[in-house]
């Protein structure tokens, strides 16, 4: 219950979805931690449209990346707005986060994520 009433804090004060969250981590991080292209914690832009920042060796160098200590801090403190859109995204249109499949919504979990945006 401690992890349900923490949950329910990141959903009502960052407006960001534990249930999204929890999919992502559970059935996406733990099996598969740091594989490329399957863990959607290190998910990167394509080769067509390079991502803002470096964070594997395999992402072709651009000199942009020189500064990204100075930037992606920058970014990342706008992360919030991103996710809250992306939730939605995520949930309703694609219904999966990169590889991970997002299985029916259960009708209290629309309901905080309706209500916490």
């Amino acid at each position: 219950t401690l992890w349900k009433v923490v949950g329910l804090l990141h959903d009502y004060l960052n407006g960001c979805s534990s249930f999204v969250w929890a999919h992502q981590h559970t059935f996406g991080h733990h099996p598969y931690t740091n594989i490329d292209d399957a863990d959607p914690d290190i998910m990167t832009a394509s080769k067509e449209v390079p991502d803002i920042r470096r964070i594997k060796e395999r992402q072709t160098w651009f000199a942009r990346y020189i500064g990204q200590h100075i930037y992606v801090p920058i970014l990342y403190s706008l992360l919030s707005i991103k996710t809250r859109l992306q939730d939605f995204t995520i949930l309703f249109v694609i219904r999966k986060d990169g590889a991970i499949r997002i299985n029916a919504i259960p009708p209290h979990e629309l309901a905080i994520i309706f209500t916490s945006k």
